[in-house]
């Protein structure tokens, strides 16, 4: 069984950290900005993610999960599905204050931050990743 927007509206209404957005222009969430209509949850926070993941898997919700849409062309009528806009960190540089073996990392880290951070500390073979994907979470896809 497919979910409505009705049915989104209802799982999610508990979840703070979102904003639903129904039947409406999603041509922003793709780099190719091409024409499409359709349904997204903007994810404000990381500590949001997770409960909406896991209610959409329980429910057996058809969604899609964009970062910067750098390499993702959207149909025009994207309605089908919800899509799942996570937000870039406010400030990306946070992350590298300093040089550590293990960084966790949000999915919307923006990549070039990573790869900035890996040549400043002479870590080279990371300027292969610059482009597409724009995000550390389309990198690990």
């Amino acid at each position: 069984m497919k979910a409505t927007m009705q049915d989104y509206s209802k799982l999610l209404k508990n979840l703070s950290g979102l904003e639903l957005k129904t039947d409406t222009d999603i041509s922003s969430l793709s780099t190719m900005r091409l024409k499409s209509i359709g349904n997204v949850v903007i994810v404000e926070n990381d500590a949001a993610l997770a409960p909406l993941i896991k209610i959409l898997n329980q429910e057996n919700c058809d969604y899609r999960l964009i970062g910067w849409g750098a390499n993702q062309i959207l149909p025009e009528d994207a309605r089908q599905r919800l899509y799942v806009k996570l937000r870039p960190p406010t400030d990306p540089q946070q992350y590298f204050n300093k040089l550590q073996d293990v960084y966790l990392l949000p999915a919307s880290q923006p990549l070039n931050s990573l790869i900035s951070h890996a040549l400043k500390h002479g870590l080279v073979g990371w300027e292969v990743l610059t482009g597409i994907p724009a995000t550390v979470g389309g990198a690990a896809f």
